[in-house]
């Protein structure tokens, strides 16, 4: 249905060691507090970095991600691209987009337990 995945899925493992480099140097995730105008993260434990916006590299950090970066940019299905980092013990209560027009792509990179304690619902299943 979506042949551009199998590009991320296929790199997988680089795109990951990227996003370690990222967070090892101490470069900018920011906190995200609300999405839709509730509250979602009061303690901090969402972090997130965006690394693609309207279909290019947000320039403070892409020298991070040049294997990520230049995947994203040969698909042009992909408009807006970024890492998201949930820390130990953190949840996100759920919430909606603003719109259901825009397909959203989770590709898990990191997942302690081997995701037997991690799950992703998506319209209450």
């Amino acid at each position: 249905m979506f042949p551009w995945l199998h590009q991320l899925e296929a790199n997988w493992e680089a795109i990951r060691d990227e996003l370690i480099l990222f967070v090892k140097n101490g470069a900018g995730m920011c906190n995200v507090h609300t999405t839709g105008g509730s509250e979602l993260n009061t303690e901090s434990k969402w972090k997130l970095a965006m690394i693609l916006g309207y279909g290019k590299p947000i320039d403070e950090i892409k020298t991070f991600f040049p294997v990520t970066l230049s995947i994203l940019t040969k698909l042009p299905e992909v408009q807006n691209a970024a890492f998201s980092l949930l820390k130990a013990a953190g949840s996100i209560p759920p919430h909606s987009g603003s719109t259901a027009s825009i397909l959203r792509y989770h590709l898990a990179l990191i997942v302690p337990y081997n995701g037997k304690r991690s799950w992703l619902t998506v319209n209450r299943r």
